[in-house]
């Protein structure tokens, strides 16, 4: 998830004063090597909106072959779905429902694939009234819509952020829905047949805020999904649950200690990834009181604990999302520099280091990745999107 759904859903971003000079942090000694022979090469995806196009979400297969979503807009209509595919060799776009129509959004904003002929996309789309959340599924041949709960009804707000499969029957979906005074936690699951609403941690209760972004699961027995909650008393907190197989409950995790200001104070996770019962990462963003600074959280099997990670800005430092191969390789990406600049860090075993990447758009204007996802530690895909001087482009990066 990234800067423009937390703006556009009541939480500020704080940034101080952009600086003109922002300095990269080193890679460490086992990165240094690596980061001389292989960088980050800038890919076009395809962009076909002439007002807006953009990629939320990457899935990658053992293959290579991988998928990416978003939307794109054309002269004032709605947003329409984006699917694009790579082959190994090129990305195409992919034809995908957009059931709200050409006039009204249609937005998607997470992937996941379980095979080369099972892969999900989840976002929500405009009934006229209220999003209701959007479903589609890759059954080989072509993408179609699959029906979807909507808990809030057809009056209220419901959508899906962060989609993961690890199997042709089970998948699971996160997101939220608005009870009529505010919005609580939604995670739906795929059992092979259809998606079903599951119950769902909400610890401020009907009467706050609960929200989840991202989703992860290694096993039908082991997913995580994270996002924040707001008490009206005590303002923002990290939210992590847990899927042992049998029910989804809360598992305590680190809110760093900031003062409590619900305009200026953000504490949320926005990404999540898991490799087995014992290795995860929470990625997201806190403000510590003078700007926004990444937030990096770690499962060993035991319990979350918080890791340090680099900001570089004095401006704002966004983690949108995270991947991860093993104990010793992670990589998270977002944004840093007012939302300027790409941010890709890479988690060595050891410590979270910024790598440097490309900004197409150049400096003072925005470059922003909101996804990554890896099928070896040296094979990593990452997706945003960039502005050419007149409409903000989908974007992907490889490295390796």
């Amino acid at each position: 998830m990234h800067a423009r759904w937390l703006a556009g859903h009541g939480i500020r971003i704080v940034a101080a004063p952009l600086v003109t000079a922002v300095m990269l942090t080193g890679l460490g000694p086992g990165m240094a090597s690596a980061a001389t022979r292989v960088s980050w090469t800038v890919q076009q995806l395809p962009s076909p909106g002439s007002d807006y196009n953009t990629a939320r979400g990457i899935a990658v297969l053992p293959s290579g072959r991988a998928w990416a979503v978003g939307d794109y807009a054309s002269d004032g209509g709605g947003s329409q779905t984006l699917i694009s595919h790579w082959n190994g060799t090129t990305w195409t776009q992919q034809a995908s429902p957009n059931p709200a129509g050409p006039t009204r959004d249609n937005q998607l904003w997470g992937v996941a694939a379980a095979s080369s002929s099972s892969a999900w996309a989840v976002g929500h789309y405009f009934n006229g009234t209220k999003n209701q959340t959007l479903i589609e599924h890759w059954n080989g041949t072509a993408w179609t819509q699959q029906a979807s709960p909507n808990p809030a009804g057809s009056a209220h707000e419901n959508a899906l952020v962060g989609v993961a499969a690890t199997s042709p029957t089970n998948a699971w979906a996160v997101g939220h829905y608005f009870n009529g005074t505010k919005n609580q936690t939604l995670i739906e699951h795929w059992n092979g047949t259809v998606w079903t609403q599951q119950a769902s941690p909400n610890p401020e209760g009907s009467a706050d805020e609960n929200v989840l972004l991202g989703v992860a699961a290694t096993s039908a027995t082991n997913a995580w999904a994270v996002g924040y909650h707001v008490s009206s008393s005590t303002g923002y907190h990290t939210l992590i649950a847990h899927w042992n197989g049998t029910a989804w409950k809360r598992v305590p995790s680190p809110t760093p200690d900031t003062p409590k200001n619900l305009a200026m104070g953000p504490k949320v996770l926005t990404s999540v990834a898991a490799t087995s019962a014992t290795n995860a990462w929470a990625v997201g963003t806190y403000y510590n009181g003078h700007l926004q600074v990444t937030l990096t959280e770690h499962w060993t099997g035991t319990a979350w604990k918080r890791v340090p990670s680099p900001s570089p800005s004095s401006a704002a430092n966004l983690l949108n999302g995270v991947t991860a191969t093993s104990a010793t390789n992670a990589w998270a990406v977002g944004t840093y520099g007012d939302l300027e600049r790409t941010f890709t860090l890479h988690w060595n075993g050891t410590a979270w280091k910024h790598v440097p990447s490309p900004n197409p758009a150049g400096p003072g204007r925005p470059n922003l990745l909101n996804g990554v996802d890896a099928n070896s530690p040296t094979s990593i895909w990452a997706v945003g999107y960039y502005f050419n001087g007149e409409a903000n482009q989908a974007l992907a990066f490889h490295w390796g």
